[in-house]
């Protein structure tokens, strides 16, 4: 990883902790300026779960982020939520929960 890159990965997590977001479920990479954030786009704080659920806050997010110098490109691979086009659509189906039970014998 080059420089520069680090120095993106660095300014990102920088902005999405101070927006109150949980990096700790994000891993964030970039190679060459690209960048590719995985995991859940989550806040640290349940007060502010209202905030992270709106299309309008992902949409806003992502054009802040693009303003890093020498980022090139972003690639969003969120388990809750998805980008289709210039439109977020939260993914309802991500919810955590208990795994199935297994049946007794």
């Amino acid at each position: 990883m080059s420089v520069e890159d680090r120095v993106i990965n660095i300014r990102i997590e920088q902005m999405l902790t101070k927006r109150g977001i949980n990096t700790n479920l994000l891993t964030i990479s970039s190679t060459q300026g690209d960048v590719v954030i995985i995991g859940v786009l989550l806040p640290r704080s349940h007060r502010e779960q209202d905030k992270f659920s709106k299309p309008l806050h992902m949409k806003m997010l992502d054009k802040e982020l693009r303003k890093v110098p020498n980022l090139k490109s972003i690639n969003w691979r969120l388990a809750n939520w998805k980008k289709e086009g210039s439109s977020w659509k939260p993914v309802h189906q991500f919810i955590k929960e208990a795994p199935p039970q297994q049946p007794e014998i």
